[in-house]
């Protein structure tokens, strides 16, 4: 009998782990394509993996980056963090991605659980999150969790077609 490697969820280091780091961001283009159905050529993927990669790199100091491997490979992540301004109260649920092929498998639900376990969700007395309006399916699982709609804001999208995003909230019980 073989078995298949199980999920590990790890908060991200770049300074002990940079390949990881790299990974991720290549990861994080690759969801956000799958996401949202843009299509970047080789040399636009590069420059985006480039840059993701140093936006995590500086948000590991105030945010939490929970990545989520099987094995070796990246399957997801969910990022979250304070707002400088905001009060220490209001924490922002910045992203959670998971690998396409793995949606319904457990993963999402398991880096949004580990996520609400931290102390920094723990203690919060709301929890708000932006997604894309067309996305019903975060939406409803969003929903699972608690959060509800607050607020809508539209803009244009990919080629000036209009969009929007919605605002949920979860507030402590």
């Amino acid at each position: 009998m073989v078995s298949s490697p199980k999920l590990e969820i790890n908060p991200l280091n770049p300074a002990q782990d940079p390949s990881r780091t790299l990974e991720l961001s290549r990861f994080a283009v690759h969801a956000y394509i799958d996401t949202y159905g843009y299509e970047m050529d080789l040399a636009q993927r590069t420059v985006e993996e480039d840059f993701r990669a140093r936006e995590f790199t500086a948000a590991s100091g105030s945010d939490t980056i929970l990545v989520g491997t099987i094995g070796e490979q990246v399957v997801g992540y969910a990022q979250f963090g304070h707002n400088e301004g905001e009060s220490r109260g209001i924490q922002e649920f910045r992203k959670l991605y998971v690998a396409k092929h793995l949606h319904g498998r457990g993963v999402g639900p398991s880096l949004m659980d580990e996520a609400l376990a931290s102390p920094d969700l723990q203690s919060a007395d709301h929890i708000y999150l932006w997604v894309w309006g067309e996305n019903t399916r975060a939406i409803r699982f969003y929903e699972k969790y608690g959060f509800t709609t607050a607020s809508q804001r539209q803009y244009l999208g990919s080629g000036g077609k209009p969009t929007f995003d919605v605002a949920m909230l979860r507030s402590r019980p």
